[in-house]
């Protein structure tokens, strides 16, 4: 009886944003609740936080969403007060409308006399806090929690509320791709004296799809050969639209396609067939896709965003630029494009400190032991 107790792995409540939609923190709370190591260590209970059905429905105010909610904090409160967990893991969104929910769901978490560590998958807190009632909030939601965060560098975000030395910090991490077999035709620069680009993400203006175009154009006026593959799922309608008139505009039309949202398998042939990765997004934190660029060792090129300089090491796995800047982007787009022996060293070294760093395997160890560490304070 003794030892049966001693046993006895401690009881971890999981409220986590689960797909539908598909997106980065969705999958990386797939990745903890399906991990083999956590449920080793832990008596994992999940609670899925999914009050949207897909991405157009995020930011929007459903009755249905109400719904959902009063059945999710009922469940809540029968986990937290009959199954009693040693500790509750929740990722919470910490800016916007989600935000004032999850802060009710803290709240009640708190009541209940449970422990909370908060898993931050983006920034924003600081600029939120111009408004002084989400300052209040912060406050209170910060206070007795333990944290994980991304990176040391989005620490600064939440600095007005948390010492750096009560935060985790935490890089995502994606399982390493599956071998293609010989199915599949060698990438397109074995086959024709062209390189290729390749971008994938939602189509959005954040995410900098027209950067990538102006940035193309860039390179068409300078002579250069090229072809590029844009992918991703639309988030807005009017961004598409705008994009495919640039690259008429720009001439681009028997250079650049625009091929929908891509995923498995697929995803996973575009990557091989292609030669750089851009990503000119305006606003990001951890961006998984580079993870996957660097998996398939391709070159990345992105901008000083969020945790993005964690993720490339500049002049080593690929290049770092000033964000929106399309003059500088088109130059390290032509510097790799020039060279063929640099764009295969730093395929070769990313794709090393993604296998290093960044695989699923490396991303759920580091979490164990954080949760582990967390339950022995």
């Amino acid at each position: 009886m003794h030892q049966e107790k001693k046993n006895k792995k401690p009881k971890l409540l999981v409220l986590a944003h689960l797909p539908p939609p598909v997106h980065g923190v969705t999958v990386m709370s797939r990745s903890v609740v399906d991990s083999r190591l956590i449920r080793d260590h832990f008596d994992l209970v999940v609670l899925p936080i999914q009050f949207t059905a897909n991405l157009h429905e995020v930011g929007r105010n459903h009755w249905a969403k109400m719904i959902r909610l009063l059945g999710f904090t009922l469940r809540l409160l029968y986990l937290g007060l009959i199954h009693r967990p040693e500790l509750v893991y929740f990722t919470l969104v910490p800016i916007g409308m989600p935000f004032y929910r999850d802060f009710m769901l803290l709240s009640l978490i708190k009541a209940m006399g449970l422990r909370a560590v908060l898993h931050l998958h983006g920034i924003g807190v600081k600029e939120s806090a111009r408004r002084r009632i989400n300052r209040v909030l912060h406050r209170r939601t910060f206070s007795g929690v333990e944290i994980i965060h991304l990176s040391p560098l989005l620490h600064e975000d939440i600095a007005a509320y948390i010492p750096r030395e009560r935060c985790h910090f935490l890089a995502n991490g994606i399982p390493s791709p599956p071998a293609m077999g010989d199915t599949l035709p060698p990438p397109l620069e074995k086959r024709e004296n062209s390189v290729r680009f390749l971008f994938l993400s939602n189509i959005t203006e954040e995410k900098g799809p027209l950067d990538f175009v102006r940035a193309l154009g860039i390179l068409r006026d300078r002579g250069r050969s090229f072809h590029a593959t844009i992918a991703g799922a639309v988030i807005s309608h009017d961004c598409l639209n705008r994009l495919e008139r640039l690259i008429g505009e720009l001439h681009l039309e028997n250079r650049v396609v625009y091929v929908g949202p891509k995923y498995d398998q697929e995803k996973a042939a575009l990557f091989f067939r292609s030669d750089i990765f851009v990503l000119p997004t305006h606003r990001e934190s951890f961006p998984l896709v580079l993870l996957e660029a660097m998996s398939h060792g391709l070159p990345t090129i992105a901008p000083v965003e969020g945790a993005i300089p964690a993720i490339i090491e500049d002049g080593v796995t690929g290049i770092l630029y000033q964000k929106k800047d399309v003059e500088n982007l088109a130059q390290a787009m032509e510097s790799l494009e020039m060279n063929h022996d640099l764009r295969h060293s730093m395929g070769k070294a990313g794709k090393k400190r993604f296998q290093e760093h960044f695989t699923l395997e490396v991303f759920e160890a580091r979490l164990e032991r954080i949760l582990s560490t967390c339950l022995q304070r």
